[in-house]
């Protein structure tokens, strides 16, 4: 069987006796790793993790399968043995070398690799990152479901322009599908001009892994809550997840929890805080379908990895009305599913339109193109606030604003010539 590559990367949400999940801070290590190296680490990782499986599937001939009872038990039995490999004989006939640090299974027959995957007892789901060789040729047509009341359909024309990133398809201003993701985006966000919406086009194998994920929180949870949402980030960082999937080379703190940020469908900002303006003024933000499952709140500050509970399945800052999704480290690749790549400048940023509000002077403009590249998220969402309460008049005095620009970056001693190069007047300790 031929397999074709995309990402689908799972960690775990280890949980311990109590319920509570275990800080971990060797998930990943810092850096980057040959493709290889980075597959063995991860999946062997899910092996070390792992409770006591209930199930392994297989994947062959385009979907995810259950492996014949007598052969799950011999595969539990070698996996709570902490085996490494073991073979096996399945009815039809042929023979299977399963390699549990690898996350595959071998033919016996022909030498083809099969990937594998479990469900733990701890209701986690484990499935193997593997490379997608060839991105899927010819005329496709798929819906992204939102709740169950809207439906968007994407339909593949030839291919006319060079897309950005790989795995996307440059889409025409006169697609429906063009025009209903500008509808999105303009709807909750004025003063912006798109300038290209590219589909991200996706493989069998990684549709089925979200839509297998889909059935299983429908089933543990009664309501999936698959929705829309937005992820920021720089243009390189997206042609990465469009190669590897979503990943996290290093572990730092966010403003809400360690993991994927996403912000709702209709409150793009955050999302947008996060997404760096690169060397032709555009920002990009992918959207993404997202299974929410069950909702807990995450504290500002928090360090949170992990679910606190086999209970949860997403982290939000607020209940009721949430402006921000964490997507943790072990659903990351089974729980987003992206859908499309949207790029477009500020009006600021458009030839001849240099107005950044009525109080903000043009060096506040430049520096706030050029900051977010090298700020951690929270400094930029603590600007970003400032510069919104600055222009609606909360802050006066220019004197006023400038110190609390300074208090936001003084212990940065990569923000301070920046800063002083847009405010000389500036002092700092």
């Amino acid at each position: 069987m031929m397999m074709r590559k995309t990402t689908i990367i799972s960690g775990n949400g280890k949980d311990g006796v109590d319920g509570k999940s275990k800080m971990r801070n060797e998930v990943l290590p810092s850096g980057r790793w040959p493709d290889h190296a980075q597959l063995l680490f991860q999946n062997h990782h899910n092996f070390k993790e792992s409770g006591k499986p209930l199930r392994f599937k297989m994947y062959k001939d385009g979907s995810w399968m259950d492996f014949e009872k007598h052969v799950m038990d011999v595969l539990i039995s070698a996996f709570v043995s902490r085996k490494g490999m073991i073979e096996v004989e399945i009815k039809s006939g042929f023979k299977l070398i399963i390699d549990f640090y690898r996350m595959f299974g071998i033919d016996l027959d022909n030498g083809n690799e099969l990937p594998i995957s479990w469900i733990d007892v701890n209701g986690n789901y484990f499935i193997p990152k593997m490379f997608i060789e060839d991105s899927e040729k010819g005329m496709r047509k798929r819906g992204i479901e939102v709740g169950s009341s809207s439906r968007l359909v994407i339909t593949t024309p030839t291919e006319l322009v060079q897309p950005k990133w790989a795995r996307t398809r440059s889409m025409r201003e006169d697609e429906y599908a063009y025009q209903t993701v500008k509808g999105y985006l303009l709807s909750s966000r004025s003063g912006v001009t798109i300038t290209a919406i590219h589909e991200c086009i996706k493989s069998g194998l990684m549709e089925q892994v979200f839509i297998d994920n889909v059935e299983m929180v429908t089933r543990d949870r009664g309501n999936p809550k698959v929705v829309l949402a937005w992820y920021g980030s720089s243009s390189r960082n997206l042609n990465s997840i469009m190669h590897r999937g979503f990943e996290l080379t290093r572990i730092e703190p966010g403003h809400r929890g360690i993991g994927i940020h996403l912000s709702p469908l209709q409150s793009p900002q955050i999302s947008e805080m996060m997404s760096d303006v690169d060397e032709n003024g555009e920002k990009h933000m992918m959207l993404c379908r997202v299974i929410l499952g069950n909702l807990e709140k995450v504290e500002l500050g928090s360090k949170q990895l992990f679910r606190s509970s086999v209970d949860f399945d997403t982290g939000v800052d607020d209940l009721i009305n949430p402006k921000l999704y964490v997507m943790w480290y072990h659903n990351m690749n089974t729980h987003i599913l992206p859908e499309c790549i949207v790029s477009y400048k500020l009006d600021r940023h458009m030839p001849g339109q240099q107005n950044c509000g009525a109080h903000t002077d043009d060096r506040w403009c430049r520096l706030l193109f050029k900051l977010p590249n090298l700020l951690p998220l929270t400094k930029k969402l603590e600007l970003k606030s400032l510069h919104t309460s600055y222009e609606v008049g909360k802050v006066v005095a220019q004197e006023h604003f400038i110190s609390k620009i300074q208090a936001i970056v003084q212990d940065d001693q990569l923000m301070r010539p920046i800063m002083l190069e847009f405010f000389p007047e500036m002092r700092f300790c």
